[in-house]
């Protein structure tokens, strides 16, 4: 579960055929930590970064959608609207 962002690292190691859990990371004096947890905290860690990853996406899909323009909107469009002239010449011709 390794990311560069990541402020911590999980894996797992088996010693003598049983897993071992641990978490490591840096202090906020830049000191590396590396602690063995239970199989609970483990666990409880991985759904942290799951649901942190989450959220992550749903401000990525909903709030950069609020900060677009007008403009940026339209392009995105799937069939952007007409011009003036555009809408006023097809309906002079279909008359």
């Amino acid at each position: 579960m390794a990311d560069k962002t990541a402020l911590y690292i999980l894996w797992e190691e088996t010693a003598g055929g049983k897993p071992r859990y641990y978490i490591s990371f840096l202090d906020g004096q830049a000191v590396p930590h590396e602690v063995e947890v239970s199989y609970a905290v483990f666990q409880e860690m991985g759904d942290f970064v799951k649901k942190e990853r989450n959220l992550q996406r749903w401000t990525e899909r909903h709030v950069e959608q609020s900060q677009l323009s007008e403009t940026t909107l339209h392009k995105r469009a799937l069939k952007p609207p007409d011009n003036v002239e555009d809408t006023v010449l097809t309906n002079l011709y279909n008359q």
